[in-house]
């Protein structure tokens, strides 16, 4: 390949071109260094940022577990209330004192998720002050009135405040393991350790209020409570796999947890039970319960404390090597630049000269060019081609993209138009066709399949006597009620203009009118306020029809919701604001009024 002869004016051009070239490239490089290695200091001080975190959520936890304590001995009623209200209120406001702490934390500019996590925490807060409000009436009331389901109620409420914490803690978690991998060993056995305090906990509510009123345990009780025993098998082998990938924890307070709290602890469990089952009057004071009970879960505190111990260690002694390894990089990169333009000065006087021919064959294979020697206008040429080039394929995808994304939009538009009833949002009688027949195929025994049908009582003297714009607000405000009333998998809709039907797999036959029943109540003691201001009540007429699951084939859906028509018209004409129920029968054909 001949090369083209070049003036030395030219070469110094040239050379000082290359120069600049490698400078930027080399800038280039350091910069991506920098970026990289400040932004691995960044993550690991906020993974130190997250730990604290993790750490104030675990206090909360901790602080509203405690307060159970004196709660339980205040409602037993056994030792002088005034020492131990003290106590309470000590530890409440240890309670705000952590939440309080924990608040900063979740500020909005400290994270994208912090707005749901402070919702989670607003959640805590009300949920607490709720349980609080039922402990103080409880403890307020003579113990003589106080009502078992009162007590059991307000120590599950207490007992279940915690969980609203726990949605922090893991998030806390999930960025700290994002941070630093290596810490997933240590966080995950962390998060088991709190899972097995709030499986305690959970537990312990359930034998608590027996104790308190000395009395059986109640069969909900007692299958709650084995179903909680029974899980621990499997968390203990959970406990067995997770401690083998972690040599650092300590063999004592592994050996702790399998010893005190997966076997000592569901042994006492189980005595206590069986004396409660025999002899209530004998079994163990709910204070001496509380305290042998939280003496089994030392064991668990400690094997979450000394994981989050290592947990800290590793994440602030990673802090430490990112800071060194930060402040070692900016001496380097100046020592590098330096160096860098010293030896191109000598570069420059012994090597490029001889090597100009030589650097244009290497520009040339490098630049794709192997047949001709590249230009540098050429080279910027093909350069900017290239990324015109680009940014037509770029333009061109972002427009495909869009295209996609309003034809997929399009698709959901039209999907909820033709499955919604556009004034309450329910389902429509199409979509209740359609979802009823899904439901059916899923249901098996020994579930039952109601069927509900409902309408509102003199509906049209409301549109007459207060106007259509009422009306609807009527309907609205049913549908609302609906969505409160029934669970999101059961299906409820619209089928017709005040009648509304409602498909659902229950438990048993015990449970058929439980749901209909709810909404006749919240009818009752809901009141509307007509468009003019007056306020009327609003009742409606129900037919409920129920059979096993897996009795009835899909065609028979249209016989049942026949079935469920005729009875709520019964309801009407046996006075309206009523329920009539009857076991369906598939192949009855008695209905008079059919749902078309």
């Amino acid at each position: 390949m001949s090369v083209p002869s070049m003036s030395r004016s030219s070469i110094d051009r040239r050379f000082q071109w290359v120069l600049g070239v490698i400078y930027a490239i080399v800038l280039c490089l350091l910069a991506w260094q920098l970026f990289h290695r400040w932004e691995a200091y960044t993550t690991a001080r906020q993974a130190v940022a997250q730990a604290r975190q993790l750490d104030a959520g675990l206090a909360v936890f901790d602080a509203i577990v405690d307060e159970r304590e004196p709660v339980i001995l205040l409602l037993e009623g056994a030792l002088p209330p005034a020492p131990v209200q003290r106590e309470l209120e000590a530890r409440r406001q240890t309670t705000d004192h952590r939440l309080s702490a924990l608040r900063p934390f979740l500020a909005p500019d400290r994270c994208d998720t912090c707005a749901l996590l402070r919702q989670h925490l607003a959640n805590a807060e009300v949920a607490l002050n709720d349980a609080r409000r039922q402990v103080d009436v409880l403890v307020s009331t003579p113990v003589a009135e106080r009502s078992a389901d009162a007590v059991a109620d307000s120590i599950r409420k207490l007992a279940k405040v915690p969980l609203h914490v726990t949605p922090i803690d893991q998030t806390s978690a999930v960025a700290i393991m994002d941070a630093d991998r290596s810490a997933q060993g240590m966080l995950y056995m962390a998060g088991f350790a709190a899972n097995l305090r709030r499986e305690a906990g959970l537990l312990e509510s359930q034998l608590s209020p027996a104790l308190i009123s000395r009395r059986p345990l109640s069969a909900e009780e007692d299958h709650r409570i084995q179903r909680m025993l029974g899980g621990l098998v499997f968390l203990q082998e959970m406990l067995i796999t997770a401690a083998r990938g972690l040599p650092r924890l300590s063999d004592p307070v592994v050996a702790a947890v399998q010893v005190r709290f997966f076997q000592e602890m569901p042994a006492f469990v189980d005595k206590t039970m069986a004396t409660l089952q025999q002899d209530p009057r004998n079994a163990v004071t709910v204070s001496v319960f509380h305290s042998r009970f939280h003496g089994y879960l030392q064991s668990v505190y400690s094997l979450r404390d000394e994981s989050m111990a290592l947990v800290r260690g590793d994440l602030t002694a990673k802090l430490e090597r990112e800071r060194h390894a930060l402040a070692g990089f900016l001496v380097i990169a100046l020592l590098l630049t330096a160096a860098l333009l010293m030896a191109a000065m000598m570069f420059h006087r012994t090597i490029v000269r001889p090597f100009v021919e030589a650097g244009r064959y290497i520009l040339a294979l490098a630049a794709g060019k192997l047949d001709a020697t590249p230009t540098r206008h050429r080279y910027h040429g093909e350069i900017a081609e290239l990324f015109r080039s680009l940014d037509v394929l770029k333009d061109d995808l972002v427009q495909r993209l869009a295209l996609q994304k309003e034809r997929g939009q399009l698709i959901a538009d039209l999907r909820s138009m033709a499955e919604t009833d556009p004034l309450t949002g329910l389902y429509n009688r199409r979509a209740f066709l359609s979802l009823s027949a899904g439901l059916l195929r899923r249901s098996v025994p020994p579930s039952t399949i109601v069927l509900v049908m409902f309408d509102i009582d003199h509906f049209k003297r409301i549109n007459d006597t207060y106007g259509h714009e009422t009306g609807d607000v009527a309907l609205k405000r049913l549908a609302e009620l609906c969505r409160e009333t029934w669970r999101e998998e059961d299906v409820v809709a619209r089928v017709g203009g005040e009648e509304f039907a409602v498909l659902s797999c229950v438990a048993s036959e015990d449970h058929v009118t439980e749901s209909a029943q709810r909404l006749m109540d919240a009818l009752r003691a809901d009141h509307q306020t007509a468009v003019d201001g007056t306020r009327f009540a609003m009742t409606v007429s129900f037919g409920v029809t129920y059979l096993d699951a897996g009795a009835l084939e899909e065609l028979g859906l249209r016989d049942m919701l026949r079935e469920a028509d005729r009875l709520m018209y019964e309801a009407k004409e046996g006075g309206r604001n009523r329920m009539e129920v009857a076991r369906f029968v598939p192949g009855n054909q008695a209905a008079t009024t059919a749902l078309e």
